[in-house]
């Protein structure tokens, strides 16, 4: 039985982006290419257009840290386990699989809400507190992106930055899409 987590506003926030087209294709293609972080991603993101400006080093070194362990050994193999469900498992009927498949999907959702909690845990007081939704934050979640990015050593292709527009897109709605490249090309 899952258990009940309270309110968070990037639980919120994530679970909205996220939602947006083309949004989680776009998390997972970076994750796929450089085995990044997707709540890494959407905390860069929140930060920034929550109204708490850029991430520190310090604070993105104490997300990683967060990260790197559960996500590596908890999550992905979830996550792994489930993609391998997906087609069938051969001498298993497939209602049994599928069952078994949504059974692990929910898993995986409450261990990245976890994940969640845990980073916002990581960032303390800079993530309490109610999101400045007057706030316009997008040449800070860009750098926040772009931060993650270089933390991690890599240097974002073309397709990268693609799928970063389409995620800041989201959490921007209002700017116009050359803004939110031109924003990524720091």
């Amino acid at each position: 039985m899952p258990v009940e987590y309270p309110e968070h506003p990037f639980w919120k926030f994530s679970l909205k982006i996220y939602g947006e087209e083309g949004v989680s294709r776009a998390c997972i293609n970076i994750q796929d290419r450089h085995e990044m972080d997707v709540n890494l991603l959407l905390l860069g993101t929140w930060f920034g257009a929550s109204g708490r400006g850029r991430l520190s080093k310090s604070q993105l070194d104490a997300a990683i840290g967060v990260s790197r362990q559960w996500n590596r050994e908890i999550v992905c193999n979830l996550r792994s386990i489930r993609e391998r469900l997906k087609d069938g498992f051969e001498g298993f009927s497939a209602n049994h699989t599928d069952g078994m498949r949504k059974a692990v999907l929910a898993l995986e959702i409450e261990c990245e809400q976890i994940e969640h909690f845990a980073l916002a845990g990581a960032l303390g007081a800079a993530a309490d507190g109610p999101d400045d939704d007057g706030t316009d934050g997008l040449s800070e979640s860009s750098a926040n992106l772009l931060a993650y990015f270089e933390r991690k050593g890599v240097v974002p292709t073309a397709a990268d930055r693609d799928d970063m527009a389409v995620i800041l897109g989201s959490a921007y709605p209002d700017r116009d899409e050359d803004k939110i490249r031109l924003s990524l090309s720091a």
